[in-house]
């Protein structure tokens, strides 16, 4: 009884504990995506904030979601495509702006990585996958 409760993951689901935790780190960032999007003041913070984004979802992406992606594509799924093909936009957008920042903090230049219409589209493009990742998660583990 007790390895059979064990096996299952953190939400009490089929999921494996690594796709619960990847969940997790989705809500984690979106979390501070929001913080960071009503935080524009001062705009280092607002910048680290969002290098943070960056790096939590390129790290999740590329240890957890990719691997999961190549399955998905196996099998035909074109929802996970779809997912997948939002959030990798949102990622180059995102390092685009998270390097133009670091460039110019690291020469102290002006913090001027992106427009606001930009930046709010690149919102749009990292909450999308974070919503459809959570659908595909209910359909596949619920």
């Amino acid at each position: 009884m007790f390895l059979e409760e064990f096996k299952m993951g953190l939400f009490g689901t089929t999921a494996p504990v690594f796709i619960d935790v990847n969940l997790i780190l989705q809500y984690v960032t979106l979390v501070i995506l929001i913080i960071g999007y009503f935080k524009t003041k001062p705009r280092k913070t607002h910048g680290y904030l969002m290098v943070l984004v960056l790096f939590i979802t390129a790290i999740t992406t590329i240890l957890i979601m990719a691997p999961r992606l190549l399955v998905a594509i196996a099998g035909g799924d074109i929802f996970a495509v779809l997912h997948a093909s939002i959030g990798s936009l949102a990622i180059i957008l995102g390092a685009v702006f998270a390097s133009r920042f670091i460039i110019a903090t690291t020469n102290k230049q002006p913090l001027v990585c992106g427009t606001k219409r930009m930046m709010r589209i690149a919102f749009v493009l990292w909450v999308l996958p974070i919503l459809s990742g959570s659908a595909i998660y209910i359909l596949l583990y619920l």
